[in-house]
């Protein structure tokens, strides 16, 4: 299983300050801190199982409230108050990760 494009981005750019902008209008800055496989919680021999990359994401700060309050990201940042998030193009990805200089690296596939 290779990464995929959101995994290589978050990877590359790891050592930066970015933001991503999720399509509920939430927006975070923070640093990328630890890679890792891990699955969706499923027993293995489950068909619907799935292994996949995620990234634990160290939110510094809380750029845009979202403008309505869906999605697990948004439960686990705004509501829980929580300084990691995990990311993943799996479960609740962002829309697009930007530099913190505003330069865009990355945004959603509809085919991912």
């Amino acid at each position: 299983m290779g990464y995929n494009s959101l995994i290589k981005i978050l990877n590359k750019y790891g050592a930066n300050e970015l933001r991503l902008e999720w399509k509920n209008g939430l927006q975070i800055i923070g640093k990328p801190d630890a890679l890792y496989e891990t699955d969706n919680g499923l027993e293995d021999d489950d068909i619907n199982y799935t292994e996949y990359y995620a990234v634990a994401f160290i939110v510094k700060d809380i750029i845009a409230q979202p403008t309505h309050n869906e999605g697990r990201v948004c439960d686990w940042v705004i509501q829980e108050g929580n300084s990691y998030v995990e990311i993943s193009l799996y479960d609740d990805p962002p829309k697009a990760v930007y530099l913190a200089d505003g330069q865009k690296l990355w945004e959603l596939d509809s085919d991912e």
